[in-house]
């Protein structure tokens, strides 16, 4: 299957998407602070992302390809979902469990 080209993006299109990353990455670095200010993720984590992350927004700027270190940043921001995913799964079981058991007493 032949690669489809993609059209060029106008200067307000081009425009329109630096703002929008600029407001992804604003609340993306809330979210983390706030994970940070919870304890649910430590700081020098968050810094090890971060690094990560311009490293890879540096890159994929010269090349427009997938980096090492972009596919880094995805792995480790995929594990810490699935991490987060499965602590709120447990918490949930546990306050259910712990309703059961009021219900029943």
């Amino acid at each position: 299957m032949a690669k489809r080209k993609l059209p060029k993006m106008t200067a307000e299109e081009l425009a329109q998407r630096a703002e929008t990353q600029r407001m992804v990455a604003e609340r993306i670095a809330y979210h983390e602070a706030k994970a940070v200010e919870r304890e649910e993720v430590a700081a020098d984590v968050v810094e090890r992302i971060n690094a990560l992350r311009a490293a890879a927004a540096a890159a994929a700027k010269q090349s427009g390809r997938l980096t090492a270190e972009e596919l880094a940043v995805r792995a480790e921001t995929q594990r810490m979902v699935e991490e987060r995913i499965a602590d709120h799964t447990a918490k949930a079981r546990e306050e259910e469990a712990r309703g059961g058991e009021a219900a029943e007493g």
